[in-house]
C-alpha cells in the first residue's frame, strides 16, 4: 500500500482502491505549511517531515509524485509528462520503422550541416549523433494548448497519460472542486478509478461531497475528522 506520511497530519494519508483521497484543510497555517513541504521536497531538497511509502519502502518524493495546481494551461505540457512522453514515442518509432533508413536520412542531414560549419574559423563542440528524442524536442513537440484549455479536459487527458506512460506513484490536485462542475468531477473520479490511479485532492474548506471518498477534514483547531462518502 502507498501512503503519505507527515507530523502535520494526526493519520497517514493511505491509498485504496475505489476511493479518492480529499484533504479538507479549514486552517490557512496547516494549509500553506504542507503546500510548502511538498513543494519543497519535489522542486528542492526531500526531508522527513513529509515522506511516501510503498509498504516499507521510502520512495524518492520529487520521482513519485506530480502537483497541479493550473487547470487552464495544458498541464500536460510539464517537463516530466513531455520528457516520457518523447521516450515512447521513439521506442514506437524504433518498432515501427528501420534504424537503418533513420540513420541515413540523419547521416545526410548532419553533413550538410558539417559542410556549413566548416566555412566558419570557430571550433564547435555538437553531438554527432541525434536520437528521436532530440529530434522531437528540436520540433518542440507538445500538446496543443488552445485544444487543451479547460480544465475538465486538461485533466482527464493527464489521468489517460499518467495510466500509460507510469509518469508519477501520486498525482495531487490543490484546489480541484474549484474548477469543475459536480458532473465533471463524477467523471473525474469515475476515470481515476478505473484506471486505478493515486490521487490526493488537497482543499482550502470545499465541503462539496462527492460519492467515493475518504476524506480527512482539518479544522481551525488542528482537529482531524474521518469520513467516508
Amino acid at each position: 500500500m502507498i501512503k503519505i506520511v507527515t507530523d502535520l497530519l494526526e493519520n497517514d494519508i493511505e491509498f485504496k482502491e475505489n476511493y479518492i483521497n480529499i484533504l479538507e484543510i479549514n486552517n490557512k497555517s496547516v494549509f500553506n505549511k504542507l503546500l510548502y513541504l511538498i513543494n519543497r521536497n519535489i522542486y528542492s531538497k526531500e526531508d522527513d517531515e513529509i515522506i511516501i511509502y510503498n509498504d516499507l519502502e521510502q520512495l524518492n518524493f520529487s520521482k513519485s509524485c506530480l502537483v497541479i495546481y493550473d487547470y487552464f494551461n495544458c498541464i500536460a505540457n510539464q517537463n516530466k509528462v513531455l520528457k516520457l512522453l518523447y521516450e515512447d514515442i521513439s521506442k514506437e518509432y524504433s518498432f515501427n520503422y528501420e534504424n537503418n533508413e533513420y540513420m541515413e536520412l540523419q547521416s545526410k542531414l548532419l553533413n550538410s550541416i558539417n559542410t556549413v560549419l566548416c566555412e566558419y574559423e570557430y571550433k564547435f563542440d555538437k553531438k554527432e549523433f541525434l536520437e528521436i528524442k532530440d529530434i522531437l524536442k528540436i520540433m518542440d513537440l507538445k500538446f496543443d494548448q488552445e485544444h487543451y484549455d479547460k480544465p475538465f479536459e486538461n485533466i482527464m487527458l493527464l489521468i489517460d497519460l499518467i495510466d500509460n506512460l507510469k509518469i508519477c506513484k501520486i498525482i495531487i490536485f490543490v484546489n480541484l472542486k474549484c474548477y469543475l462542475k459536480e458532473g465533471e468531477l463524477k467523471e473525474v473520479y469515475k476515470m481515476i478509478k478505473y484506471k486505478r490511479i493515486n490521487v490526493l485532492l488537497i482543499e482550502f474548506y470545499n465541503n462539496k461531497k462527492v460519492e467515493g471518498e475518504n476524506k480527512i477534514s482539518i479544522d481551525e483547531d488542528y482537529d482531524e475528522i474521518n469520513t467516508i462518502n
